[in-house]
């Protein structure tokens, strides 16, 4: 909900990052690969294994190579991949994300977040580090925090609020005297939450709000 952007750019910055996306994932999968020519065929158990991706995260992987294959880098065939593209074809994760912030330096915080988290993927899916720790490093959030000022006038999150405080409101004047009761799950850092729990209270609304994690 964070980064999701609304000014006139945001088809073509959308796009481009998702292009971006792509080649990083790229350079992640073809970690374990080898070398990777035009119609090169391989097992993606056998990758998989390669990278050390743990069980948790097998499906994880999966839809890597699903984002791959519809971006015209490889194709599935059953448990084989065939690589549609030579690797020495495809731009450096550098050459992308230079592009990108010379072209929208408004949303430089996105672009930092999104190599944050892509560049810990071989660590993070291979259970050398906790995945968590990924968005939360020593369990603060300042690295979610900080891209969310930067860029907080191209999203949408008041919009989402705001339908979401007139839908309850709703609910509540038809629950004809009933408790609402509303489930947050996955709290997280309590945006929501802090939007949504103060204007109910004391208004027959039970709000609980749950997240995985020890705090």
């Amino acid at each position: 909900t964070f980064f999701i952007v609304v000014n006139a750019t945001r088809a073509a910055f959308s796009r481009e990052l998702d292009a971006w996306c792509a080649v990083q994932l790229f350079h992640y999968v073809a970690a374990g690969a080898g070398e990777i020519a035009p119609g090169a065929r391989q097992a993606r158990t056998a990758l998989r294994e390669r990278l050390g991706v743990q069980r948790p995260f097998w499906k994880c992987f999966d839809y890597f190579l699903h984002a791959l294959a519809a971006d015209g880098y490889l194709r599935l065939e059953g448990d084989d991949l065939v690589w549609l593209r030579a690797g020495r074809d495809v731009p450096a994760v550098e050459r992308g994300r230079e592009a990108l912030l010379a072209r929208y330096p408004e949303f430089k915080g996105i672009v930092r977040l999104v190599e944050h988290c892509t560049s810990h993927y071989g660590d993070a899916l291979s259970g050398k580090i906790k995945a968590i720790t990924v968005l939360y490093p020593e369990g603060r959030s300042d690295l979610l925090e900080e891209p969310a000022k930067e860029n907080a006038r191209h999203t949408n999150k008041a919009v989402y609020i705001r339908l979401l405080k007139e839908t309850i409101e709703r609910r509540l004047a038809a629950a004809g005297g009933r408790p609402l009761r509303i489930l947050e799950v996955g709290v997280g850092n309590g945006l929501l939450a802090s939007e949504i729990a103060p204007g109910r209270k004391g208004r027959n609304v039970e709000y609980v709000a749950t997240d995985l994690s020890r705090a």
